[in-house]
C-alpha cells in the first residue's frame, strides 16, 4: 500500500504541476493579447508560450501513466 501511497502522491504532484503550467499559459497569453503585435514583447511572451506548450505533454503523459498504475494496482 505503500507503493500506491507513493503513486498517489505523484500523481497529484504532476496534476497540480499541469495546472500551474496551465494557468501560467494562459496568462501569458493574455498578456499577449494586450499588446500591440509590433511590440518586441510579444516575441518574448510566444517564446515562454512555447516553452510552456511544450512541457505540458510530457506531464500530461506521466499523469497518465501514474493514473493506469493506479487503476492496475485496484485489479489486483
Amino acid at each position: 500500500m505503500i507503493q500506491l501511497s507513493e503513486t498517489e502522491d505523484d500523481l497529484r504532484a504532476t496534476a497540480e504541476a499541469i495546472a500551474a503550467d496551465a494557468r501560467e499559459l494562459a496568462a501569458v497569453e493574455d498578456a499577449k493579447a494586450k499588446l500591440d503585435l509590433t511590440d518586441a514583447a510579444v516575441v518574448e511572451l510566444s517564446n515562454r508560450s512555447e516553452r510552456l506548450a511544450d512541457r505540458l505533454t510530457p506531464l500530461a503523459a506521466i499523469e497518465k501513466k501514474l493514473a493506469l498504475e493506479i487503476q492496475n494496482s485496484g485489479a489486483d
